[in-house]
This record gives structure tokens, sequence and C-alpha cells, in this order.
């Protein structure tokens, strides 16, 4: 599942990401769809836009330390369940290629 998705300065956008993940997900037979709720997606948009909200604090500094410590935990957490899900989803279609494969051979 390669991904395409607008790009903002030359790079893909978090959001675009997100909504191609999402996109993916909702069709049945993709192997994304039992790892990528739209609970989680919705949960990872509103840390993104929470953590936005932040950076542009940072030059008032207007919240306090320990905000931006919960918010970085929070982040750190949202990333570790991704990453975890989508190496899970990895091995899902690796598994199935090689199960693929092993048909034709036969």
């Amino acid at each position: 599942m390669r991904m395409q998705c607008a790009a903002r300065n030359g790079r893909p956008s978090i959001t675009g990401k997100i909504n191609r993940i999402r996109k993916e997900a909702q069709k049945p037979t993709s192997p994304a769809a039992p790892y990528f709720s739209d609970d989680l997606l919705d949960r990872f948009l509103v840390w993104k836009e929470s953590r936005n909200q932040k950076i542009h604090e940072l030059m008032n500094h207007a919240f306090s330390a320990d905000e931006l410590k919960e918010l970085a935990e929070t982040g750190k957490a949202m990333a570790r369940t991704i990453s975890n899900r989508t190496e899970s989803m990895k091995r899902f279609i690796a598994r199935e290629q090689a199960k693929q494969e092993s048909k034709s051979r036969a």
C-alpha cells in the first residue's frame, strides 16, 4: 500500500496521510482495516491539532511546562501505536504474499 498524499512544502501533510489511511482502511478487503480504526485516526488528528496550537503558543509562552510534557507524552504514545499497527499490517501483508507465492509454486 504505497501512499500518495497532498504535499505541503514538498512533504506530505499529516492530515493527508491520515485521510489516505482512513480511506484505505474503510475498504473491507484492505489489510489496513483491522489495524486503523476511525477512533484511532480521529484521536491522532485531535492530538495533531493540540500540538499545532502549542507550537504557535511557544512564541508567547502561553502554557505550562506540564502541559507541554503531557502533549509530548501523548504524542509519543500515539506514534508508538501507529508504528506498531503499521508493522503488524506489514507482517500480515508479507505473510499473505508468502502464502500466495507458495501456492503458485505448488
